[in-house]
């Protein structure tokens, strides 16, 4: 899926590099709702089904609504579990597992990127 950044994202320092469109796994329905009235979080990205797909609290915590943290196994591994198969070709069709592993190998290196990229800014905050 698409993440579609904000401008905020470019005052932000772990965000700040990303390009304005990221590419990212996201395989749950689960979506933190119910922060436009909160002052204090800040709305750093979104996707065209979860709006609240980046943002921060103040600047303590980060919400990361899609997995980052993907590797080559990452779809075969979560597809073993029966119930994480039948959601996803719920959501997607018969066949899912396969389109969306193939889908995610595609966009590998640039989703690797992107951790490496927020890894590093992760390690420079914690110096």
């Amino acid at each position: 899926m698409d993440i579609n950044f904000l401008k905020e994202k470019n005052n932000d320092f772990l965000f700040s590099s990303f390009p304005k469109k990221i590419k990212s796994l996201q395989w749950h329905s689960y979506e933190v709702d119910g922060l436009d009235d909160n002052k204090e979080v800040t709305l750093l990205a979104s996707s065209p089904i979860t709006k609240y797909q980046i943002f921060k609290y103040q600047n303590h915590a980060y919400g990361i609504q899609f997995h980052i943290e993907i590797k080559d196994t990452t779809v075969n591994e979560w597809g073993c579990v029966p119930e994480y198969k039948q959601a996803l070709e719920d959501q997607l069709g018969e066949g899912a597992l396969d389109k969306f592993d193939q889908a995610a190998k595609d966009n590998m290196a640039k989703m690797n990127d992107y951790s490496k990229i927020l890894y590093s800014k992760f390690k420079e905050i914690i110096k």
